[in-house]
């Protein structure tokens, strides 16, 4: 890639750490938030805002305490400059009012075609992947918006979960076996393919024979292989039937070897290049030159350890050129400056420099200097609340289990049958959450109630439970139906315990909130903390960013009241205080920061309890 030659490498990751994705994902960023001075710098370096770094330095000036975008907002000064900034602030406005009535797909695509970024990627070294990199991205985007997910925040959300759980699908594959390019591969991918020019690399590693040792082998010919243990003595050894299914594993392994290895050697049509590493060349060169006989004898065969050494007795007389390089000649030939640096630092640990005492010294305490921020080491400038809560659970040695219950009966249930009827906690979870989050109080109490009842009394007197559970039903099939909750959601729902919870004085009192435009839900935020609160061993002065989404809160006599939903199976209230105290409070501190308003009561509602749960703040 370095040099502009074609690859194919199928990795399975990194795909959004492409220059070309993260470009795009950085300007989602900032539509979503500008104030981000990472990646609105990231975006101004790139061809979307085209600046180079003298002109983003002209733009940061001196005073380091007010944004990068507050500084491009206020910029006064050369007038193609404030004429370029100008630009790229219109088209960024342009595309913040954008996300407001379009999908996340639709911006992309804007975004795309203004630049005509597909042009300016396809002309770039291996631009071909580049580009089919970016295409990928709208399909990405199009999978997120059929999940009855919107918004660039949740879009933003969901790349990093995938590229923090390491589920990325990397790159997508472009070229085939015709095509001019260099492929990288196993040899058992490459098995039936041919090629012009074929480098079997790393033939020096040792084969993987764990299986034939441990303390019990099994062998479907054999049986069963038991190391003999002394419990007295305190000692095992092999005996004749383990050592016999050992030696049968290791010849059926080495077959398999053997097997492999002539895939590998196959593949070339014109010119086959077999590369190795040897501890001890020495040694390797004279049992190349002393190999009696061109072939790989038996006894040579089952005791051979890599590729490397079932092939050190044709090396002399059937190998056209063997060719021994020691590290120190490759780095010269290959002027590879990073790998001239690390021979120059085991050469100074072994003291090998003997010409320069005292340079030898004074480069060895530069090397060996310690850190003088350790303290920082592990300070990260963002996290998320949920990560903190687990983090604090475990520091107190609770495990956590989000599953959800499961019926008596499920137990009598075949495991065939079982298995597509199962739903994991978190869909469970994630569908409870995505229903409260856009269920209409009006259509849930509709031809029950006329208008809003006077008190709760008066609510839960003329409350009719069959209305209620026929309203709710109907709510959930719209939601579905107008691809709001996708097909396993819908199924994860339980219409009964969403209706113990329309019938709580929580959901009265959210319902009277509601009517007065005094209810929000699914509020995002970030708050800045200082980071000795995360962790006692950061330093004061540096702050640590805290994002998270509160399930819902509403305004009530001027103050607050905040609430969480949970589907946690628990035995009883205070296991879920004790897990989410620590949640809430941050939730609190936020509000607080954000509204001015104090926060009177936390209620978590544990759908799995059907009932509220007061926790003191």
């Amino acid at each position: 890639e370095a040099y502009g030659i074609p690859l194919v490498f199928a990795t399975g990751k990194g795909y959004f750490d492409t220059n070309e994705v993260r470009d795009i994902l950085n300007y989602l960023r900032i539509i979503d938030n500008p104030l981000s001075d990472i990646h609105l710098f990231g975006v101004l370096r790139s061809v979307f805002g085209n600046f180079n770094e003298d002109e983003i330095g002209q733009i940061r000036g001196a005073d380091k305490s007010v944004s990068l975008y507050e500084n491009l907002v206020n910029f006064t000064g050369d007038v193609d400059l404030t004429h370029k900034i100008s630009s790229f602030l219109a088209r960024l406005e342009g595309y913040r009012e954008m996300v407001t009535y379009k999908g996340v797909r639709d911006v992309i695509l804007k975004i795309i075609n203004d630049h005509s970024y597909l042009d300016v990627v396809s002309a770039m070294p291996c631009g071909a992947r580049r580009k089919a990199n970016v295409l990928m991205l709208l399909t990405k985007a199009a999978s997120f918006e059929k999940t009855g997910s919107f918004g660039v925040f949740k879009f933003v959300r969901y790349v990093e979960a995938i590229d923090k759980y390491d589920i990325d699908d990397g790159e997508p594959d472009i070229l085939d076996e015709a095509n001019d390019v260099v492929r990288v591969m196993t040899i058992h991918k490459s098995k039936g393919l041919e090629f012009p020019i074929t480098i079997v690399a790393d033939m020096g590693k040792q084969f993987n024979m764990a299986n034939t040792k441990g303390n019990i082998l099994m062998d479907s010919e054999l049986g069963m292989g038991v190391k003999y243990f002394d419990v007295n003595r305190r000692f095992r050894k092999e005996n004749l039937r383990y050592l016999g299914i050992s030696k049968k594993i290791r010849y059926e392994e080495m077959a398999e070897n053997l097997r492999v290895l002539y895939v590998a050697l196959t593949r070339a049509r014109e010119k086959l290049i077999m590369v190795a590493e040897s501890k001890d060349a020495q040694k390797l060169c004279e049992r190349i030159a002393g190999a009696e006989d061109s072939k790989c004898s038996y006894l040579k065969f089952v005791n051979a350890g890599s590729f490397l050494e079932l092939m050190e007795p044709v090396l002399s007389k059937h190998v056209i050129n063997v060719q021994f390089v020691t590290p120190k000649e490759l780095a010269l030939v290959e002027n590879d400056n990073e790998m001239e640096e690390n021979l120059l630092k085991a050469e100074i640990s072994q003291d090998k420099i003997t010409t320069d005492t005292e340079l030898a010294k004074a480069i060895k305490t530069r090397i060996n200097k310690p850190y003088p921020h350790k303290n920082t080491l592990n300070l990260y400038a963002k996290t998320t609340v949920t990560e903190l809560k687990m983090a604090a659970m475990a520091d107190e040695g609770e495990w956590v289990s989000h599953s959800f219950e499961t019926n008596k009966e499920d137990e009598y249930v075949p495991t065939f049958a079982e298995e597509k009827r199962k739903i994991s906690g978190t869909v469970r979870g994630n569908a409870y959450h995505r229903f409260m989050e856009i269920a209409r109080f009006g259509e849930i109490y509709k031809d029950i109630f006329t208008e809003y009842p006077g008190d709760f009394d008066e609510f839960s007197k003329n409350l009719d439970e069959d209305i209620l559970f026929k309203n709710i039903s109907q709510e959930a099939f719209a939601m579905k139906e107008n691809k709001k909750l996708d097909e396993e959601s819908y199924e994860a729902v339980d219409v009964r315990k969403l209706s113990k919870f329309f019938m709580s004085n929580l959901a009265y009192r959210m319902w009277g909130a509601d009517l007065q435009n005094k209810l929000k839900r699914e509020q995002p935020f970030v708050l800045g903390l200082s980071a000795d609160r995360v962790n006692r061993e950061f330093p004061p002065e540096e702050t640590v960013l805290i994002q998270g989404i509160i399930d819902a809160f509403f305004e009530e006599d001027q103050r607050t009241v905040l609430m969480d939903y949970k589907t946690d199976v628990v035995d009883n209230e205070e296991i879920l205080i004790k897990r989410y105290k620590t949640q809430l409070e941050y939730y609190k501190e936020a509000l607080e920061r954000l509204f001015k308003n104090k926060v009177r009561e936390g209620i978590l509602y544990s759908f799995y309890l059907g009932r509220e749960v007061r926790v003191e703040l």
